[in-house]
């Protein structure tokens, strides 16, 4: 009797810890591919200088060649932080990434923690800086391919592009 007893209790033991890793694997299955693309993304992106090669300015899309009169930098920091230099001031604050469902672009969210304020010297030049800085609040999109990136605003609008910065230049 004894031992049916201790039968009895190993089986639900075992039914029980079987039930959770089933459960675990289902969830796993649905949610774990989302956080382990959003990871690979964040890898792909931390701890880089990119260059911008594009931005929306004054209703029009301007192709920047990389290396020939621009100074944007933008980093990102494994930690959520990042970091973006205009030539003249920087901007630092925290960025984070969000996959949704159907979805083939990832949500990227940038919050300012900080905003360096020296003047430039040039009309135009202040203008685009601007621009730069203010289109950081449109962006709700990323996409991702090879060696540089897109920003999008929620509408699919091309906002800005980025290439990985190559010290050559």
């Amino acid at each position: 009797m004894k031992t049916r007893m201790k039968f009895q209790r190993a089986f639900y033991c075992l039914s029980g810890i079987l039930f959770v890793l089933v459960l675990s694997g289902c969830v796993t299955g649905k949610f774990g591919m989302a956080s382990t693309e959003l990871s690979e993304l964040q890898i792909q992106l931390s701890n880089k200088t990119w260059l911008l090669c594009g931005i929306l300015f004054e209703g029009q899309f301007i192709p920047l060649e990389p290396g020939h009169g621009t100074n944007n930098v933008l980093l990102f920091y494994k930690d959520g932080a990042f970091e973006s230099s205009t030539g003249i001031n920087i901007l630092e604050g925290e960025w984070s990434l969000k996959k949704p469902e159907g979805d083939e672009s990832a949500r990227i969210n940038f919050d300012f923690t900080s905003v360096s304020n020296e003047a430039y010297p040039d009309e135009d030049a202040t203008k685009f800086e601007n621009t730069y800085i203010n289109l950081f609040n449109e962006v709700e999109k990323i996409d991702v391919y090879g060696n540089q990136f897109t920003l999008y605003d929620g509408d699919g609008k091309t906002l800005m592009k980025f290439i990985l910065n190559n010290p050559d230049w």
